[in-house]
């Protein structure tokens, strides 16, 4: 486990592109589905939300990562169905 400098999502105040942010989030949920894990905490308070300096230095950018690993769980088994919040954790896009 390593330390990531960034804030929980709810506890950013401003999102310039919220599609855009939406359509990231699911791709991480579909990206751990594909690889047989379902998180039972996906939420905003377990997606921190990390800015970098762009390499032009004309804007940021920005990374997702969502925490909380003991709430990942297989696919297949009962209790994925029982945690329909879904969650990914530390998964980075």
């Amino acid at each position: 486990m390593s330390l990531i400098d960034a804030f929980p999502l709810r506890q950013i105040s401003s999102i310039p592109e919220p599609a855009l942010l939406y359509s990231e989030l699911i791709d991480m949920i579909l990206r751990l589905a594909r690889h047989g894990l379902i998180h039972g905490d996906f939420n905003e308070f377990n997606i921190l939300v990390e800015e970098r300096p762009s390499s032009t230095g004309a804007a940021t950018s920005t990374s997702k990562n969502v925490s909380d690993e003991p709430s990942m769980l297989p696919v297949d088994t009962q209790l994925a169905d029982a945690s329909s919040n879904i969650s990914p954790s530390s998964v980075t896009l």
